[in-house]
């Protein structure tokens, strides 16, 4: 069923006209109406193969002692900070490290950039520099910075372009784009991982091919943290991501939701839609046939394991001692 044809059932059931349940409001509780579906299953079966990309957190009080020798840029030694980002790119940190450092020579032209996990300075564009150092902060009111970005010591360059080392941490963590409520599989080039506290995800320090995965809310994070791209396998029961519901007309209901069980999401929207209408008994009834769709969902669910034996079968009472 598309969301149109599930709108227009909602309004049947709950004998609601499109003034009193414009399509605006259907679409939200539709979006609602996965969202409680999903969770009274107990969550629906998500695969989702990942990609990890890089992104950085950092505060102001994270800082650099920076000097460049020759060119325009020449910079004496500076403490240098950048700005506080939450979850950012390499290419935003690119963006704010060049800023910075600019701000800083008051005059620099420089620019910084994030490609393949290691950030590149280019000072080319006018007179080259020969050399860029990174020490820890004079500062004491700064965190030293330079492992989080990979930059230390003196960066090896070539032509004025100077480019750093694999940053730590950066890629300890990916987004999956549904919520889990379950996880039932997490591997890394095939390999199985091993759940592990959030504590041992606070700052891995290690880098290398990941064996521990823990989930906080949409967030999988990995330790130790990859310094290569490989596949990252997440199978989990859970909440679908809604992204792609924008308008009745155009949208679908998540795929891992089958299309038999989609009219249970009209028996929700319609008892929504009757609450408070003092339709007391007809609400009752749409509720009941939404939980009885429920049921037959997490039936058909556990039936499909071979190694259980039917939750609900007449011919099978004796093995529960009927």
């Amino acid at each position: 069923m598309d969301l149109t044809e599930i709108a227009e059932r909602a309004r049947f059931f709950a004998r609601a006209t499109s003034a009193a349940a414009s399509d605006g409001l259907l679409l939200s509780m539709m979006k609602d109406a996965v969202r409680q579906f999903s969770k009274d299953v107990f969550g629906v079966p998500i695969v989702e193969r990942l990609t990890v990309g890089a992104s950085f957190d950092t505060t102001t009080s994270f800082g650099f002692n920076v000097s460049i020798t020759g060119g325009t840029n020449a910079l004496a030694s500076t403490d240098v900070v950048i700005a506080a980002r939450t979850a950012a790119s390499g290419t935003t940190i690119a963006s704010d490290l060049a800023s910075a450092l600019n701000t800083a020579i008051a005059t620099g032209d420089l620019t910084a950039s994030f490609t393949n996990f290691y950030f590149s300075i280019d000072s080319s564009a006018t007179a080259v520099s020969t050399a860029i150092t990174f020490n820890a902060p004079d500062a004491e009111t700064y965190i030293d910075a330079r492992d989080l970005l990979g930059l230390s010591g003196s960066l090896s360059g070539s032509s004025g372009v100077f480019t750093g080392t694999f940053p730590e941490d950066c890629t300890m963590r990916a987004t999956l784009s549904g919520t889990p409520i379950a996880i039932k599989r997490v591997a890394w080039d095939k390999a199985l991982l091993e759940s592990a506290p959030r504590g041992f995800f606070v700052h891995p320090q290690a880098e290398g091919d990941p064996s521990h995965y823990y989930v906080e809310g949409s967030t999988i994070y990995l330790n130790p943290t990859p310094n290569d791209q490989k596949e990252l396998y997440v199978g989990y029961k859970g909440i679908p991501s809604l992204s792609d519901m924008t308008s009745l007309a155009s949208s679908t209901i998540p795929s891992e939701i089958p299309d038999q069980y989609h009219i249970a999401l009209a028996y929700w929207m319609a008892a929504e839609l009757l609450l408070g209408s003092f339709e007391d008994n007809l609400r009752a009834h749409r509720l009941a046939s939404y939980q009885q769709i429920v049921t037959q969902y997490r039936v058909n669910q556990n039936n499909q394991n071979a190694a259980m034996e039917p939750m609900a079968s007449p011919g099978r009472w004796w093995k529960y001692g009927g």
